[in-house]
C-alpha cells in the first residue's frame, strides 16, 4: 500500500491594517507580476505568432528580478508561471479539440484584486 500525498492549503482573510501591510504589498507584487507575463505573452505572440514556454518565461522574470525588481520572490514567481502556462495550456486544449465548453485566455486583473500567491 503506498502512502497518499496530502495537500493543505490555508486561506486567510487579509484585513486592511497596518499589521498586515508586508503581506498585501506582497498580493499586489503578485499580481503585477502575473499582469506583466500576460502582457508579455501577448505581445511575443502578436510579434511572432507563437507561444512562450514556461522556461523562457522563469528566465526572464530572473533576469527582471535581479535587475530594477529584487523583491520579486523567487519560488512565488515560479508558481506564478506555472499558473499562467496552465491557462495557457487550457486555452490551447480547447482550441484544438473543438470541446464545447468555452476557455478563455488569461486576463489581466487589477493588483489589488489578485487573490492569492503561493509561498
Amino acid at each position: 500500500m503506498t502512502p497518499r500525498k496530502l495537500n493543505r492549503t490555508y486561506k486567510c482573510k487579509l484585513y486592511r491594517t497596518q499589521k498586515n501591510r508586508h503581506l498585501r504589498r506582497q498580493v499586489t507584487i503578485a499580481g503585477s507580476i502575473r499582469n506583466h507575463m500576460i502582457a508579455l505573452q501577448k505581445r511575443y505572440y502578436r510579434l511572432t505568432g507563437q507561444h512562450i514556454n514556461k522556461t523562457r518565461m522563469q528566465a526572464h522574470l530572473a533576469k527582471r528580478r535581479t535587475g530594477n525588481k529584487p523583491w520579486w520572490m523567487a519560488q512565488s514567481v515560479q508558481q506564478l508561471v506555472e499558473r499562467v502556462e496552465v491557462g495557457y495550456d487550457r486555452f490551447f486544449e480547447n482550441l484544438s479539440e473543438g470541446k464545447p465548453r468555452k476557455v478563455g485566455l488569461p486576463n489581466f486583473k487589477a493588483s489589488r484584486k489578485y487573490p492569492s500567491f503561493t509561498t
